[in-house]
C-alpha cells in the first residue's frame, strides 16, 4: 500500500472520530465546543498501529480509535496476515500489545 493510501486512511478515521465528538457534544443540552476542544477529545481517542510478521517484521501500519475501554476500531486491511502488533496513543510514547480480537467484518473492512 502506498503512502498516501495509508495517510488516507488516518484521515478517514479522524474525520470519522472528528463527526462522533462533534455529535455527542452538540446535544441540545450541552454547550457547543470549540473546533480546537473538538480535536482534543477526538486525538485522546486515536491509536497508531503497528501489525508485525512472525519474525517480528512491520507488515504495516495504520490507525484506529477507541470504541469502548480497551476495544479498538480500525480497518480489516491493517491487521489482515499480522501475527502481532502495538497499539500506540497518538501523542504518547507507550505502546500497547494487541490482545485479541473482538469481532470483524472483512467484508466492510471493519475490526475490532
Amino acid at each position: 500500500m502506498k503512502h498516501r493510501d495509508k495517510l488516507w486512511t488516518f484521515r478517514q478515521f479522524a474525520i470519522i472520530v472528528l463527526l462522533l465528538f462533534y455529535t455527542i457534544n452538540t446535544a441540545p443540552a450541552q454547550t457547543t465546543l470549540l473546533a480546537e476542544d473538538i480535536a482534543e477529545k477526538a486525538l485522546a481517542a486515536t491509536v497508531y498501529l503497528e501489525m508485525k510478521d512472525t519474525n517480528g517484521k512491520t507488515l504495516g501500519i495504520g490507525s484506529g480509535f477507541f470504541v469502548q475501554p480497551n476495544i479498538i476500531a480500525t480497518n480489516y486491511h491493517v491487521i489482515e496476515g499480522a501475527a502481532k502488533g502495538t497499539a500506540k496513543l497518538v501523542g504518547k510514547s507507550t505502546t500497547y500489545n494487541i490482545e485479541g480480537v473482538t469481532a470483524t467484518d472483512k467484508t466492510n473492512d471493519l475490526i475490532f
